[in-house]
């Protein structure tokens, strides 16, 4: 069993590094594993006084370091510009960003990519398949929307009747049976549906 990237944080005090030493041997002992000196470091705050920093440093065995580096990819510190700090960040991110654009998305005059050549390939195809169907036919307003086939836009051609102007498709189908009530729309429309 292995542990990595451990982070501890505590207070100032050689108390306290006493008792994180003596949690660090009561791991060795129970697990049988032992604690490297060499791969642990210690960092404190610039406000530490030096003295202070050698007593912690010796009770926990452990160098003292300005800074730790990276951890996954992002500083351990960040000073009074975090603009400096993580402008790098932002330009890997960008050139990743342009480096998937310039994959998936075709340049101009360039051939296409697979995944356009495979959409524009069924585009026909897929035009020729999208119909409405209406259901239930209770969102499908009578006058406004486009239900009715074999009409130049699809739509009901009679002048709309403000008494009924929220009627839904549903109200013409006779529910009993589930079938046009053809009665109802020869009544409202000059065409019905056959």
């Amino acid at each position: 069993m292995f542990a990595y990237d451990t982070l501890l944080l505590g207070t100032v005090s050689v108390e306290e590094a006493t008792t994180i030493k003596g949690i660090l041997n009561t791991y060795e002992s129970w697990s049988g594993q032992l604690v490297s000196s060499q791969k642990y470091t210690i960092m404190f705050s610039p406000n530490v006084e030096e003295h202070t920093r050698r007593e912690i440093s010796g009770t926990l065995g452990m160098p003292v370091v300005d800074n730790h580096g990276k951890y996954l990819g992002l500083p351990s510190t960040i000073g009074p510009s975090k603009k400096e700090v993580f402008n790098s960040i932002i330009d890997r991110v960008e050139i990743k960003v342009d480096n998937w654009k310039s994959r998936l998305l075709s340049k101009e005059g360039a051939k296409p990519s697979y995944t356009w050549r495979s959409l524009l390939s069924v585009r026909n195809l897929v035009y020729q398949g999208i119909k409405w169907q209406l259901g239930n036919g209770e969102d499908i307003n009578s006058w406004k929307h486009e239900w009715v086939k074999h009409t130049s836009r699809n739509k009901v051609i009679t002048p709309m009747v403000e008494e009924f102007s929220n009627l839904k498709v549903a109200n013409l189908i006779d529910k009993n049976i589930g079938v046009w009530n053809i009665n109802r729309v020869r009544t409202l429309f000059y065409q019905g549906i056959e």
